[in-house]
């Protein structure tokens, strides 16, 4: 099992890197000057960071990041989360999925950047909320950039629409800048996930009641979210 320690959503990870650039929010492409969509779909190790986070928030009694923020002086935020990969907050996730636990999905790290599946909406709503909130706080305090200060509340994540899932596809499709994955989910290494715009052999929710990939026979489900920008 691996041991990582979070400086805020910053860290090692490296899904939020507040250090790219202003037109560029954490963890995402550009698909059209006011959309920026995720490369990936929310990975195993990005939902854990998002349980440990929430969980250490609900000890202390509050229900958001931004509460939180709001009420706690600068000095006293917590600036490291520890994170023990995976256990045992994916297992709780995946107990309804033997299939998924017998082959390790929940604690295994070689499945470490693969989707997050079959994740309640609920849940995957809160996760991109969760996202605004961090990516803002980071933004709003990252003490190197004023222009990241500045856009820090003009930023929003949500669930992808199922056109915006096509459109993105067919954009990405057409630079080369696409990795289609059509092989069995669970052999995918997890050393060929690039930082590419990248198709899994899952279905993916969206904002709306539709799926995406619906007619694909695929068993399971992820989500990726985008990212709004008001200029």
């Amino acid at each position: 099992m691996r041991k990582f320690f979070m400086l805020m959503v910053l860290c090692n990870i490296g899904f939020l890197n507040a250090q790219q650039q202003v037109a560029n929010p954490p963890g995402t492409i550009k698909l059209n000057d006011s959309v920026y969509i995720d490369a990936i779909p929310v990975s195993n190790l990005m939902f854990e960071e998002y349980l440990v986070v929430k969980m250490e928030l609900d000890a202390k009694g509050y229900a958001s990041f931004q509460k939180y923020a709001e009420n706690t002086p600068d000095t006293e935020i917590i600036k490291k989360f520890p994170i023990n990969y995976i256990i045992p907050n994916l297992t709780l996730l995946y107990q309804h999925s033997p299939a998924l636990l017998k082959l390790g999905y929940d604690n295994n790290f070689r499945f470490s950047e693969h989707p997050v599946l079959n994740v309640p909406k609920i849940l995957a709503t809160d996760f991109c909320n969760w996202r605004t909130e961090m990516v803002a706080y980071l933004w709003q305090n990252n003490g190197f950039d004023s222009a990241l200060a500045e856009m820090s509340d003009k930023i929003s994540y949500r669930l992808a629409t199922k056109t915006e899932l096509i459109e993105a596809f067919d954009f990405f499709s057409e630079s080369k800048s696409t990795v289609d994955f059509k092989r069995k989910l669970f052999k995918i290494k997890k050393d060929d996930i690039a930082d590419k715009y990248t198709r899994f052999p899952i279905q993916e929710m969206t904002l709306s009641d539709e799926v995406y990939q619906d007619d694909s026979g695929y068993q399971y489900t992820g989500f990726r979210c985008v990212c709004e920008v008001k200029r």
